[in-house]
């Protein structure tokens, strides 16, 4: 496995995107959620991408001055020789760059992802067998209490109220059996109950 998993705030980030097809307008799809500045650069992009929200495109062959200011990272999804020449672009410049479907170019992969509001994870088998990505994803999807977020969301309060309430050494194992039991009765607990926790936890 050479690939590191790391997950990239892209919150108001442009990331480029050099195709106006089906495989780029997945790749954008996924890409959304996550807040990029999306800009779009194809000579023919279809009427499905112009139509998502949140989207720059323009109608035009690449150049390389699309690469200025270096966007965080360069999609590609053209076909093979013009992918080819784009990812030397990028290489050049030190942009990491995923070209679809032409796994010796790409510097990064795109995970099979499980999110909520509040969770994202990512399952990659290098290229491998995206297949058995999928499958692990569902089979990680279907873990998930139903209430995840509201859990997530809660946890931050309580683990202050830990750190206060409890000695050092007792943080880690009590923060343990917290998760434990807020994933087992899938939703955070009462204040009485975190009371009660913490006197027997």
């Amino acid at each position: 496995m050479n690939h590191f998993p790391m997950f990239l705030n892209l919150a108001g980030r442009r990331v480029l995107i050099c195709g106006g097809g089906r495989h780029a307008q997945e790749k954008i799809a996924r890409l959304l959620p996550f807040s990029p500045r999306l800009h779009v650069i194809c000579a023919r992009i279809s009427d499905e991408i112009k139509a998502m929200d949140g989207i720059v495109t323009e109608e035009r062959p690449f150049c390389a001055g699309d690469l200025e200011p270096a966007p965080a990272f360069v999609v590609v999804a053209e076909e093979p020789s013009l992918s080819e020449q784009i990812a030397a672009l990028c290489r050049a410049r030190h942009i990491p760059v995923n070209a679809v479907d032409l796994p010796e170019l790409c510097d990064f992969i795109f995970p099979s992802l499980v999110c909520t509001q509040q969770l994202c994870v990512g399952v990659s088998t290098g290229g491998a067998s995206p297949t058995a990505a999928i499958y692990l994803k569902e089979q990680i999807g279907d873990l998930l209490p139903s209430r995840i977020d509201e859990i997530l969301q809660w946890l931050p309060q309580a683990r202050q109220t830990v750190k206060h309430r409890l000695p050092e050494a007792e943080v880690r194992r009590t923060l343990r059996a917290l998760v434990e039991r807020t994933f087992a009765e899938d939703r955070p607990l009462t204040d009485g109950e975190l009371e009660t926790f913490l006197k027997n936890p």
